[in-house]
């Protein structure tokens, strides 16, 4: 399936990253990790899967990568929105399944 917003746009997709250093590694590496936030998936996804990632609208983008908002109420809304009628999607070819593929074609519906 290609899942993508209707009028073709970029999805912002929220996210976390972190980076620190684990006191018992004798080293001092850093790691670094990152996760996708998930929510309960919207009308159009739960015949995919019962969770989707929380898709941040365009005028909210700047909100979530300001490391200095911390106005949570705020932000709550994001991930209660369900986004239902900014996404669509539609069967694509198994060769996308594939990382030797790479072609434009592997997104047209069929």
């Amino acid at each position: 399936m290609f899942i993508h917003s209707v009028d073709g746009s970029p999805l912002a997709v929220a996210g976390l990253r972190a980076a620190w250093k684990d006191p018992s590694d004798p080293n001092h590496r850093w790691l670094h990790s990152t996760t996708l936030i998930t929510t309960a998936a919207n009308d159009l996804m739960s015949s995919v899967h019962d969770r989707m990632p929380v898709l941040i609208p365009r005028d909210r983008w700047d909100d979530w990568l300001n490391p200095n908002y911390d106005n949570i109420d705020a932000l709550s809304d994001i991930f209660t929105s369900t986004n239902d009628s900014i996404l669509k999607m539609h069967a694509v070819s198994a060769k996308v399944n594939d990382v030797r593929n790479n072609a434009a074609d592997l997104l047209a519906e069929i």
